[in-house]
């Protein structure tokens, strides 16, 4: 479980920021939206390259069992726009 913890730290991380921008941009005036909105995209590629990555390199310990499976595909699909979606259409 210690070798998911990474990924996980990214989802939140990534989340938070886009979140914190996502509020800020609707918010803001709207000449600057279009400019936060690609930065959003900017910081979900990182977040699931980075996340991908880290599975890939712990790929012995995080493929192994069926319940670390499901964790690590859970974890990765954190790091991913749709929960972040989800949560958007479901509170508005």
């Amino acid at each position: 479980m210690k070798k998911l913890i990474p990924i996980i730290i990214i989802a939140a991380v990534t989340n938070l920021i886009v979140k914190l921008i996502f509020d800020y941009s609707n918010n803001a005036p709207t000449g600057e939206t279009p400019h936060w909105d690609h930065i959003m995209d900017v910081i979900w590629i990182i977040g699931m390259l980075a996340g991908i990555t880290i599975a890939i390199i712990n790929r012995k310990y995080l493929f192994k069992k069926a319940t670390m499976i499901i964790a690590t595909l859970a974890a990765l699909l954190f790091c991913t726009p749709f929960p972040f979606i989800l949560i958007v259409v479901l509170t508005n």
